[in-house]
């Protein structure tokens, strides 16, 4: 008999999060597991990548303007919820850190059950220790059998916080589709008026925000960088910063060297046709596009370094300091001619590491 997998998220939109989602359902064998994927919304890019023998179903709270009445509702969907599929699944997993219907569904659907943990907390809340704890009892984290978290990194700052929190803890990066990213790498771009003969790319990929991201710190070295080197550094993605980051591109006065893409759904031709892959965050839960990279074997400077059971990304690629001169420094150094690229990454070894241990989470092994 198959086992009963509920996972529950808010959406399949675009982003990290819902991309890991849909990886990991991609690499599950349903001739051992009966799955059912619990959105929030319906709705998202993503939905027509889900593997066909997963159940998608709909929980969508109320947004009634009455507190009173959208309370109830919530309350008595609830509870109809709860009466129909308590402890169902012989595996339940919210894998939206932030949903709380999320977190709520997938405790009571199993016992056996697990929160994902996408993103280092500790600085999320800037340190904040007492907005984190907040955050995490109103999920009731301290319910759940297991956490999984994105990186040691992300793991050691939680427990940093909450260290008598007495649940079970497991470190799973986020599961790539390396066969997809490398074939639709090879989808043709218009580089019309995006590059210069001769130029390297630079180029970033990821959510325009300034409070992880940190973009700004990366203008500023490439200012000093244009001062003797040309390039050409291209901006993928959207988000709450975007009008900020176009206001210092321009105050730098490198708006002829700087090209903002938007958000694209395939950013694998881009990655392909870059020179240097950039990121200069200041925290990340897992830097996805290191390992994108890696896949299509171009190189990386990055300000976040991973070091956990599965990968050492300093292994891999060139780790620099959170410094507008150092990260400068490293820019003149790739385009003087120093190789980035430290070693060959075997993605398939990675990920046949990772799927034995989700499978083991699952299994409750």
């Amino acid at each position: 008999m198959k086992k009963k997998i509920l996972f529950t998220a808010y959406s399949l939109d675009i982003g990290g999060i819902e991309s890991a989602l849909v990886n990991m359902l991609k690499i599950l064998d349903y001739s051992k597991y009966d799955v059912t994927l619990l959105l929030e919304k319906k709705e998202g890019i993503f939905l027509d990548e889900v593997p066909k023998e997963v159940t998608i179903e709909e929980y969508r709270i109320s947004d009634n303007k009455n507190t009173i009445i959208r309370k109830i509702r919530n309350r008595l969907k609830l509870i109809k919820w709860i009466i129909k599929n308590h402890n169902k699944y012989d595996f339940a997993g919210c894998f939206a850190t932030y949903s709380i219907p999320g977190t709520i569904l997938s405790r009571y659907a199993s016992g056996h059950n697990a929160l994902w943990i996408h993103s280092n907390y500790y600085y999320v809340y800037h340190k904040n220790t007492d907005k984190m704890k907040r955050f995490f009892e109103e999920r009731k984290v301290e319910k759940f059998e297991n956490l999984v978290f994105v990186s040691n990194e992300a793991k050691n700052d939680f427990f940093k916080v909450l260290p008598n929190l007495k649940v079970n803890s497991i470190v799973l990066n986020n599961i790539l589709d390396d066969k997809k990213i490398i074939e639709k790498s090879n989808e043709s771009i218009k580089k019309d008026n995006l590059v210069k003969e001769g130029t390297p790319i630079f180029t970033f990929v990821g959510r325009l925000e300034e409070e992880s991201k940190r973009l700004t710190r990366l203008f500023e070295s490439f200012k000093l960088f244009l001062e003797k080197n040309d390039a050409i550094l291209w901006i993928i993605g959207d988000g709450p910063s975007k009008n900020e980051y176009e206001n210092k591109v321009k105050e730098l006065d490198i708006s002829q060297n700087v090209i903002f893409l938007g958000r694209k759904k395939n950013p694998y031709p881009y990655i392909k046709a870059s020179n240097l892959i950039v990121l200069t965050s200041d925290y990340e839960g897992f830097p996805v596009v290191c390992v994108e990279s890696m896949i299509l074997k171009k190189p990386f400077l990055s300000t976040i370094d991973i070091s956990d059971p599965y990968i050492k990304l300093s292994d891999y690629g060139k780790i620099v300091d959170k410094d507008v001169i150092e990260i400068k420094n490293e820019l003149e150094h790739f385009v003087h001619g120093e190789n980035f690229i430290k070693e060959k990454f075997n993605y398939s070894k990675y990920q046949k590491k990772l799927e034995k241990d989700l499978i083991s989470l699952i299994e409750g092994k």
